[in-house]
């Protein structure tokens, strides 16, 4: 194996990639956590693109097979969040899953009825609160946000996608 290229990609505070994903394209999709203002979020065209809200946010940062970073946004509340796995689908969209502590997480259903969709934070413990999930099209074009989970601490910790499903657990 050859090494094909390499980049640190971070701010100036703690930045943890827990999910990779690679799409059909060969396009490299990488979720974590941030503490950093100054992560380097890039909104190239219509992509969903958010300023950061808490003291740790979920990231997500699409790459080129190349390395060349192609959309980066933070995504959160006020609370913390965490994004554990990423996974695309077979027609490239993005799933994204994790656990947060926020109240106020933006959600959205452009789904429809077909889609599970939990409008209200169900609370938890100190360090989880619920389960999250989201959609994305392959070019960070925002769709579908949930929460998941009850009064008690949640934390979704992997996803995969097979024949249009997405599975998920945690």
């Amino acid at each position: 194996c050859n090494l094909l290229w390499s980049t640190c990609y971070g701010g100036s505070l703690i930045d943890e990639g827990y999910g990779i994903s690679v799409d059909n394209a060969n396009n490299i999709f990488i979720t974590g956590k941030t503490g950093s203002l100054n992560f380097p979020v890039q909104n190239l065209g219509t992509a969903y693109s958010q300023a950061s809200g808490g003291s740790n946010d979920i990231f997500i940062a699409k790459f080129n097979s190349s390395g060349v970073s192609q959309w980066s946004t933070y995504y959160g509340g006020s609370g913390n969040e965490e994004g554990y796995d990423i996974a695309t689908t077979a027609k490239g969209d993005v799933m994204v899953t994790g656990q947060t502590l926020s109240p106020n997480f933006p959600t959205i259903n452009l789904l429809g009825a077909s889609a599970y969709f939990q409008t209200l934070y169900g609370g938890g413990g100190a360090f989880y609160g619920d389960a999250f999930m989201l959609r994305f099209d392959n070019g960070g074009n925002r769709y579908w946000s949930t929460y998941y989970g009850g009064s008690g601490e949640d934390s979704a910790l992997a996803l995969t996608t097979y024949c249009g499903h997405t599975y998920v657990t945690g």
